[in-house]
């Protein structure tokens, strides 16, 4: 298999991997400069309130695609060299629903501008969530199809860069002419600044990946791929909302306004060992599934060993770098901001911790174990809202802190005592 002789050189895809982090580190750099600028220009406290909707949007993206966005790592590396047609079917049937999701969503949007008599704050809620969500599942879904097609170095930094640069300028711009910016004018940008992203993945993908398969008519007949995405959609849906819930929770339970923002600054700057993450699973994952479906062991056993490695080598440096610059980074928001430092220090190692176990749950969903990976997330789910319950209210953003850490790094060592117990490595046939 051509996937195999990649290996002969044994620091490959440790260099792929440093290439794409420092591509993603990039966007992280501009995404956290945007995320303090943004903080200032409307304060701590609306800060907070952006971060919600964000969250909430990533709540919602996988919901509407219905898992597609994560099968695409599974399917598109396989199907692009085998079954062609059965590829076409797939990129057409989900694009097809974001669109008709974004098309409808438009014009509910019109409908509550031109008809509603409801309150500013609450109409400019409706009006960014009716268009915002499918904007972000279409740009998600068109970025992992250019990934899956050995295109992650471009994806990287049109979506770590070029995403949050747009942002950012028009930002600029909106407040040197108004001296001023508001919440909801944020968030059009940011929306706007998507479909522009998505404009230039979809012709991408028009001009340079579907020409090859001009000849061929498009199968939907084949349920399976529909199938997987909907058990897929079982674990990503959790997974998102445990990532995401906490926030929530906190702007709900703690009346203290001000600590959403404070916790949502945490977050952001953490994002950048999930950037790690990401990066090692963008470089692995075009491979795993070429090798599942050989049953090629061996080079299984290799991927597996290799990516970890190559996560613990980058991620624990990190770790200890984020740790010890700590309050720095929390003061570039503001001085407010630095009364985290310890739910900052905590979430940081126990998220440094849990994704050095983190491609566990990659090689389970990718060896047709992906079903395996729906009860943990679950599980794991209600126990983060549970000790969100307990937590919130006496501790504010240290309880949510806590809650998170403890169900993230549970859930990792989860993944990793199923992958020992089903003996990961014998993939069943597909």
């Amino acid at each position: 298999m051509p996937q195999s002789i990649d290996f002969k050189n044994k620091f490959k895809h440790l260099r792929d991997t440093l290439v794409v982090i420092a591509m993603l580190f990039a966007g992280f750099c501009v995404s956290y400069l945007l995320n303090i600028y943004i903080s200032q220009w409307i304060g701590v406290e609306k800060y907070g309130d952006f971060s919600i909707v964000r969250s909430i949007v990533n709540i919602l993206t996988p919901i509407i695609l219905m898992g597609g966005i994560e099968s695409v790592f599974k399917f598109i590396p396989y199907y692009r060299v085998h079954h062609p047609e059965l590829l076409k079917g797939y990129l057409y049937f989900f694009l097809l629903i974001g669109t008709l999701f974004l098309v409808l969503f438009g014009i509910l949007s019109l409908f509550f501008l031109v008809f509603s008599s409801m309150n500013d704050t609450l109409l400019n809620m409706i009006l960014v969530f009716l268009w915002l969500i499918p904007a972000s599942a279409i740009l998600v879904l068109l970025g992992r199809t250019l990934q899956s097609y050995d295109k992650p170095i471009f994806t990287s930094f049109m979506y770590s860069i070029c995403l949050p640069g747009l942002t950012l300028f028009f930002g600029f711009w909106i407040y040197s002419i108004q001296n001023q910016i508001n919440l909801w004018e944020i968030l059009t940008i940011y929306g706007l600044a998507m479909l522009a992203i998505s404009i230039v993945f979809a012709w991408l993908i028009y001009k340079y990946l579907l020409h090859d398969f001009n000849r061929v008519t498009p199968n939907y007949r084949k349920k399976a791929w529909i199938q997987t995405s909907l058990q897929l959609a079982s674990y990503v849906i959790p997974l998102e909302i445990l990532n995401q819930t906490n926030l929530i929770l906190l702007g709900i339970f703690d009346p203290n306004k001000r600590t959403v923002g404070i916790f949502a600054a945490i977050l952001v700057i953490s994002t950048l060992q999930w950037k790690i993450y990401q990066a090692v699973k963008i470089v692995f994952s075009p491979i795993i599934n070429p090798a599942v479906h050989s049953n090629d062991h061996s080079l299984l056993r290799t991927l597996f060993r290799r990516s970890t490695l190559n996560l613990i080598s980058i991620v624990i440096p990190t770790t200890v770098l984020l740790v010890l610059f700590s309050r720095p980074l929390l003061q570039l928001f503001g001085e407010a901001y630095t009364e985290a430092t310890l739910p900052f220090t905590i979430l940081i190692i126990s998220k440094g911790i849990s994704i050095c176990f983190g491609m566990s749950s990659v090689f389970l969903q990718y060896s047709h174990y992906h079903r395996s990976t729906i009860l943990p997330s679950t599980t794991l789910l209600l126990v983060n809202i549970v000790l969100c319950l307990f937590l919130i209210p006496p501790y504010g953003i240290l309880g949510a802190t806590i809650a998170l850490a403890v169900t993230r790094l549970a859930l990792e060592i989860w993944y990793t005592i199923l992958m020992v117990h089903k003996k990961m490595l014998k993939v069943k046939s597909c």
